[in-house]
């Protein structure tokens, strides 16, 4: 998983100051919390309002998972693999619904993924051909890709950064365009309801595009 940084521009739990999955987890950013396993990294941005493919299937977040779009908003993103290992439950992702708690579930994070190198990087990016071959692998189409990238690259730049990423990754809590089409492909068991790990797992492997370990 990916986390923002507490401290800006701090490795392992970090939440990206503006600007700038299963498996072990490690974050970067400077705000929000995040717990999960696997290594977390996390950048903050602001959730993208662009239009993108509109589906026929409406898919929805289970209350889990809303919890961490609402992370993903203020930049911080999850990987699955630390969960476990820090002690953190999906209970406890779950639980964390106010800034408070959710503040204090970064606190966590931050201690518990330090000794862990970064997954998302901090003001990284994934080209358009990256982020092609990520969406194809979760059974999109190269239209459907091309259409969200242009949707999700809002600063026009030819890439997706980690911050326009996590802006997208938390619009997935309202009912745009852009949210069902990332739903789409998250939910991967076709369940129309997408789970924190569905959620997680798309995290890592935008993580994982973006530092080329895809």
């Amino acid at each position: 998983m990916s986390v923002s940084s507490i401290n800006p521009a701090t490795a392992q739990t970090h939440k990206h100051a503006r600007g700038g999955s299963s498996g072990t987890s490690s974050a970067s950013g400077t705000s929000g919390a995040a717990a999960s396993s696997g290594s977390t990294a996390a950048s903050t941005s602001t959730s993208t309002s662009a239009d993108a493919p509109a589906s026929s299937t409406i898919v929805t977040l289970s209350p889990d998972a809303q919890t961490l779009a609402s992370l993903a908003a203020e930049g911080v993103s999850f990987s699955l693999t630390s969960m476990a290992s820090l002690g953190i439950s999906a209970s406890d992702i779950a639980n964390a619904t106010t800034p408070a708690q959710q503040y204090a579930l970064a606190q966590r994070v931050h201690q518990g993924l330090i000794s862990h190198g970064d997954l998302m990087t901090p003001g990284g990016s994934v080209s358009q051909s990256g982020f092609e071959n990520l969406v194809t692998q979760f059974g999109g189409t190269k239209t459907q890709a091309d259409q969200l990238f242009q949707s999700l690259d809002t600063n026009g730049d030819g890439s997706v950064s980690t911050d326009e990423f996590l802006d997208g990754m938390g619009s997935t809590s309202g009912d745009s365009p852009v949210a069902q089409s990332l739903l789409e492909l998250m939910d991967t068991d076709s369940s129309g309801s997408v789970n924190s790990s569905e959620f997680i797992n798309f995290e890592m492997a935008f993580a994982q595009t973006e530092n080329g370990k895809a």
